[in-house]
């Protein structure tokens, strides 16, 4: 692109396309205004013909639709603006603009002089278009015989031609249909004189041997992207859970660039797998995935097949760069699916690098300083005043008073991740460095809203699962409520600085602890003819520290994606009845974010955090056929359950 740079002017392309921008408006504006009494046309009529410029060589098309617009002042804009921005550089085209003024102009009225106008423009568009036509069929027909091709274009359309229609407005309709058809005619040319493709024939089942570099990409012939999105489809058609679909499609939808393994050739796969272990019906092969439809051996047991694969796959050092699962087909009893995928494609196993150190660090840090900054503990006082009255020797007993509820609800959360990490390695299965979530200091809400853990291997089944995040939910319990019964037996602070703000608490935690906690310390009467509304009741840190860590715990146990509670949802309750669940917990996080006190606060931060950073699903486990045992599914539906019951927001009985 060629572009003029003038002070205090436009170049004469620019001038060009908004003269024609011009004339289209007016064009359309005058039109309609003649054929229309109102100034308003309804948004109902239809788009009106294009309307093509032309300005030095470079066509600009402009569409005029319809809508809520004054015609005539848009009009009378459009004619300012293709009159006053012509080219002032071309004396003669003036010249030539003055005679047919003189001549003829004068007979026409202003509508007759746009489409004068309009007519021109399209014509220079016809007549290179007719060019490129014609020089196309010369080449093709006439060759070096100097055969010419002419084709007639719209000059003889002009009312001032012999032989011409009556008016400009039909010399300009006419020139459109002309420049269409020549259009289409063009077009057809160019299309049956492409090369046309070589015919590939494609088997059902590829017999494919990759080059023996793994830095080239073995290619399967005969697929093209569309190919491979219909392959995908029916693929898909077989696949129930939307994790495996993940794990599948991402390594073919979105190749990483700067990942350069494939998979070795799919016939050494087949070969390897045998039919002793498992008989494939039909194959589905790319280069960094093959998914295999077929069944077990009889009397196999998925475990005990991935078990000899898996032995295979070390034999052949392939054990450390790929990875087999068997999964469910949809809809089926009899078929399974034999799928093996390139471990760096998994998601969340890689090397802990060192910025997740540090960001394992910044965020232990942050946390050690948040737990300190609870809002379910406060102070009956105005603190701006015991600030200034209080003695320096007082504030640090009064910081003392609260450093148990840091301790207590730092250690119920760091207590999950241990047992996470215990039961994690029972199982074989290898965790991350835990990320704390912390919350934003001098926010309203829990200290801590958990931790991220990512497993950093595949789990062997559900059972694993299960079993994990069952642990970790079981640690928190139990230490949430030791700390508890140590903060009962110790009872209330006797100076009533440190009162648990009992206005936060989810609902069926004020249930169970109203009538335990004796007098309440601060109450407020809104209503005169109602009971008070007890705020605070004395309390103490440990006491404190323990019901924010079961609230914690709670929450991780809502059915909402990478939590706890959705982890076990979907191992234990599977399909159908794991959405409902979930659907029921984000309405109970939305109807606690709808509370105005400090409760809405929590419910909005933990809303945020499990959508956000714990949202989505775990890639399946190696063996996705086998159910998980009768105990660990009880235990995982009876968490979720309790989960979902003591994270009833307060607001359903807010006089409580």
């Amino acid at each position: 692109m060629v572009s003029s740079l003038r002070v205090g002017s436009l170049s004469w392309e620019r001038r060009q396309a908004a003269k024609a921008a011009g004339l289209v408006l007016a064009l359309v504006a005058m039109e309609h205004s003649l054929q229309m009494s109102a100034w308003i046309l309804p948004q109902s009529q239809s788009v009106r013909p294009q309307a093509v410029g032309r300005g030095d060589g470079v066509a600009l098309r402009v569409t005029s639709h319809e809508q809520n617009v004054p015609l005539l002042g848009l009009g009378a804009v459009g004619l300012l603006a293709s009159f006053a921005l012509r080219p002032r550089n071309q004396p003669e085209k003036r010249k030539r603009h003055r005679l047919h003024a003189v001549e003829g102009d004068a007979e026409l009225g202003d509508v007759e002089k746009v489409f004068k106008e309009a007519y021109e423009a399209e014509a220079q568009r016809c007549e290179l278009i007719r060019a490129q036509l014609q020089k196309a069929l010369s080449e093709k027909l006439g060759g070096e015989g100097g055969v010419t091709i002419s084709i007639e274009g719209a000059e003889g359309f002009a009312p001032d031609k012999p032989g011409g229609k009556s008016t400009w407005r039909e010399a300009f309709e006419a020139t459109k249909i002309k420049i269409k058809t020549i259009e289409d005619q063009l077009a057809a040319f160019q299309k049956e004189n492409q090369p046309s493709a070589p015919q590939v024939v494609v088997e059902d089942i590829p017999q494919v041997t990759p080059p023996a570099t793994p830095s080239t990409q073995q290619q399967i012939p005969g697929v093209d992207n569309q190919a491979a999105l219909q392959q995908l489809e029916k693929l898909a058609e077989t696949i129930e859970d939307q994790a495996l679909l993940r794990l599948i499609v991402n390594p073919i939808v979105q190749p990483d660039p700067q990942k350069t393994n494939i998979l070795p050739a799919a016939q050494t796969v087949r070969d390897l797998i045998g039919a002793d272990q498992f008989s494939i019906r039909k194959s589905d092969e790319w280069n960094r995935v093959y998914v295999f439809t077929g069944s077990l051996a009889a009397g196999k047991r998925p475990k005990d097949a991935l078990a000899v694969l898996e032995q295979r796959l070390s034999e052949r050092g392939l054990a450390t760069s790929t990875e087999i699962s068997i999964q469910k087909v949809k809809d089926s009893e009899t078929e399974q699916l034999l799928v093996m995928v390139l471990k760096e494609d998994l998601p969340d196993q890689g090397e802990f690098q060192w910025y997740n150190w540090l960001l394992f660090a910044v965020a232990l840090v942050f946390t050690l300083v948040t737990v300190n900054m609870v809002t379910f503990s406060v102070t009956t006082g105005n603190m701006e005043e015991m600030a200034k009255t209080m003695s320096p020797d007082q504030i640090a007993v009064l910081a003392q008073k609260n450093l148990p509820t840091a301790v207590s609800l730092f250690a119920t959360v760091a207590a999950s991740e241990l047992a996470r990490r215990v039961a994690a390695a029972s199982y074989g299965v290898k965790m991350a460095p835990p990320i704390f979530v912390p919350v934003v200091p001098f926010f309203p809400s829990a200290g801590v809203l958990g931790a991220v853990s990512r497993k950093q291997s595949t789990p062997p089944d559900e059972n694993a699962n299960i079993g994990i995040s069952a642990a970790a939910s079981l640690a928190g319990i139990v230490v949430s409520l030791a700390f508890v019964a140590i903060g009962f037996a110790q009872g209330p602070d006797p100076d009533k600085f440190v009162n648990l703000n009992f206005n936060i608490l989810p609902l069926v935690f004020k249930l169970i602890l109203k009538p335990l906690l004796g007098t309440p310390s601060a109450t407020i009467q809104p209503d005169q003819f109602a009971d008070p509304v007890i705020l605070a009741f004395a309390s103490n840190g440990w006491q404190i520290g323990g019901l924010v860590g079961l609230v914690v715990t709670a929450l991780n146990l809502l059915p909402i994606g990478k939590l706890d509670g959705g982890i076990m949802a979907r191992g234990a309750l599977g399909g159908t009845p794991a959405s409902i669940a979930g659907f029921l917990a984000v309405l109970l996080i939305l109807l606690g974010s709808s509370n105005g006190n400090e409760s809405g606060a929590l419910y909005v931060l933990f809303g945020i955090f499990a959508v956000v950073v714990q949202g989505g699903t775990e890639p399946p486990p190696k063996d996705g056929i086998s159910e998980p045992d009768g105990v660990l599914k009880a235990v995982g539906v009876l968490l979720v359950t309790t989960g979902i019951f003591l994270s009833i927001p307060p607001g359903l009985m807010p006089n409580l």
